[in-house]
């Protein structure tokens, strides 16, 4: 199975496809919401992971993993956030799900902390994801910005022992500080893969 990645535009927003879910009412009785936003989810393991996009503005607005161990297939379920649950969604009939966010490194300072998890998909090509509090603040495919090696401090990912530590902070790039020298990592997208890269390995939806 490829890494499947959100576009940060609505490449296609085909509102037939089966991974987008159509907007319920948040409880019985309340009002049909607007349809001014689109739901997207893909399932990974026990983990929910949904993008809602602002069809208007053209970009995704907010993404955000949810514990689904349920086993329940929520493809194409209407689906809704409740309001004052901390973000957490309702699909299908009574389907509620919490938000999740996976064991991480810190990243940032004490006044503006984050948390990263990372994921090595090929060579020097990393899955990385930023997190504050239960929001994604961005989820990229990236390496580092001038080619240098990430992968001595990296490892395999943050689930996989072998990693060195290291500082850091977010800003769009992920600047990484570990024992030696400074690191950049920027994101890359389709259209910016070399190519030797393997074909198939990623894919970004819509």
């Amino acid at each position: 199975m490829p890494l499947i990645l959100f576009n940060t535009k609505l490449q296609n927003p085909d509102l037939t496809l089966p991974r987008i879910h159509p907007l319920r009412p948040e409880r019985p009785g309340d009002p049909f919401p607007s349809s001014d936003v689109i739901l997207l989810s893909v399932q990974e393991g026990n983990i929910l992971r949904v993008a809602m996009y602002y069809p208007e503005m053209d970009e995704l607005e907010r993404q955000i993993d949810y514990w689904n161990g349920s086993g329940i297939d929520v493809t194409g379920l209407p689906a809704a956030h409740l309001r004052g649950t901390r973000d957490s969604a309702i699909f299908g009939d009574s389907l509620i799900l919490k938000p999740y966010v996976r064991p991480h490194a810190f990243l940032g300072s004490e006044e503006w902390p984050y948390g990263i998890w990372w994921q090595r998909v090929h060579g020097n090509y990393y899955r990385v994801i930023v997190y504050r509090d239960w929001l994604i603040c961005s989820e990229y495919l990236m390496t580092e910005k001038d080619g240098q090696d990430v992968t001595w401090f990296l490892g395999e990912g943050f689930d996989t022992p072998g990693w060195k530590p290291f500082s850091g902070y977010w800003g769009g790039n992920v600047t990484l500080y570990p024992a030696q020298g400074i690191y950049t990592l920027v994101p890359v997208m389709e259209k910016d893969l070399p190519p030797d890269f393997p074909e198939g390995l990623v894919r970004w939806i819509p």
